[in-house]
């Protein structure tokens, strides 16, 4: 849903959370949360980083530096079997292996397709590790870039 809101213009962010409900007899607490990028660990700084979008969510794997120039994408993980970028145009790029830490990929391939008209303005980063475990990034537009 939050693809499609992005694909409408709308500049939302979503957070992974964990919903046990610790009396169904199941272990399924920490199942998500997210990665802070604050100035500190002071209550202030720490919402002012959620307010501002300065996070991401996952089940586990970490995503340890993100950037981006012209139209490449370097990605840094802990190790996992899927690094891949999505936009509004329903096309991806992506690296598979066994446990990579990192990926350079093409943003232009994005773009590659004749029901593609224009170049998505936002896009996402989502990896998964081995267990099927993800993290993933909120829209990245990139008019902000």
């Amino acid at each position: 849903m939050l693809d499609q809101m992005a694909n409408e213009g709308k500049r939302l962010t979503a957070y992974a959370a964990d919903d046990a409900h610790f009396s169904s007899g199941h272990d399924d607490a920490f199942g998500g949360w997210v990665h802070v990028k604050a100035e500190s660990l002071e209550p202030d700084d720490l919402l002012n980083a959620l307010k501002l979008g300065n996070y991401y969510s996952s089940q586990g794997p970490q995503i340890h530096s993100l950037s981006i120039s012209e139209d490449q994408i370097n990605i840094e993980c802990s190790p996992v079997d899927s690094i891949s970028v999505v936009g509004g145009t329903s096309r991806s790029v992506k690296s598979h292996g066994k446990s990579i830490t990192r990926a350079t990929l093409n943003l232009a391939d994005l773009d590659v397709g004749w029901l593609v008209p224009d170049r998505s303005p936002w896009l996402r980063v989502t990896i998964i590790d081995g267990a099927g475990k993800r993290a993933w990034t909120n829209p990245i537009w990139q008019d902000e870039l």
